[in-house]
């Protein structure tokens, strides 16, 4: 994967398509042929609803993205970041991939996977109402998104608050993962880019913290759930038993939700 400077991710194959002209950071390719690109890799199937078609390949793209495009960009070769419709486009496969499962009854147990799996479906699924939401403005839909990845606004807001890790102290911020302490699929919007619902996070301890390893009390100590083998603490180097810097009063309600509905107990 590669990521361009709005915080959008798309594969090296995608991006390698691109001609020469378009080469760089900031590549661009058509909107309709990248969304394309997106729904394919998660569903692998045409576009079902209002869209409209390029010459490229008999690809589409639904009209109401490309109608959130520049004016400058108008016309049947509209382009705008081939990354962030990469992205829409995979989240409108998910979508109907999850639709078409519905009322479907599982034939087999749920595991760990499966329930990882769903929740980010889920969150695709709300980033795709998010991004047909035709009252939020395009800037805010960026945010929000970019808030789904740890990023822009969001993360900003949790640094003002802490700038390192909450369990080992580490300070090098391209070492740390702005983590939602209430998952972002569970919150409002304004919860989705309060600095009080995030952590700094290194990533081993952003992952036992996200799938509810662990979590911390309202006196900051940490608890890490009976299902957990404690070796894996000891494996990577997790020694301190509280939250530093302490918490602030607004940071409480957050990690009640999360010792309620993530932690396992």
């Amino acid at each position: 994967m590669v990521e361009c400077s709005h915080g959008n991710t798309a594969p090296i194959q995608v991006v390698r398509k691109l001609s020469e002209c378009q080469a760089g950071t900031g590549r661009h390719k058509c909107a309709v042929c990248a969304y394309e690109a997106g729904k394919q890799a998660a569903l692998g199937k045409s576009f079902q609803g209002p869209a409209e078609e390029c010459d490229q390949e008999h690809a589409s793209a639904p009209h109401d993205m490309l109608v959130d495009l520049p004016a400058s960009q108008a016309g049947p070769h509209r382009h705008k970041c081939a990354y962030e419709a990469f992205q829409e486009g995979r989240a409108a496969g998910e979508q109907l991939a999850a639709e078409e499962k519905g009322g479907q009854e599982p034939t087999e147990p749920l595991t760990e996977s499966d329930d990882v799996a769903g929740e980010d479906i889920a969150e695709e699924q709300e980033i795709a109402r998010l991004l047909a939401d035709a009252s939020l403005k395009q800037t805010e839909k960026e945010q929000l998104v970019m808030a789904r990845r740890g990023q822009g606004e969001f993360r900003r807001n949790v640094q003002s608050i802490s700038e390192k890790c909450r369990l080992t102290d580490i300070a090098e911020k391209a070492m740390l993962i702005a983590s939602h302490i209430k998952p972002w699929r569970d919150c409002s919007n304004a919860e989705r880019l309060d600095g009080y619902n995030g952590f700094l996070l290194a990533p081993h301890v952003d992952h036992l913290f996200d799938k509810g390893w662990i979590s911390f009390g309202a006196d900051g100590k940490l608890m890490v759930s009976k299902k957990l083998d404690v070796e894996v603490l000891k494996a990577w180097g997790i020694t301190n038993d509280q939250c530093s810097p302490a918490l602030d009063d607004k940071h409480l309600p957050y990690l009640e939700y999360h010792r309620k509905e993530i932690f396992r107990k």
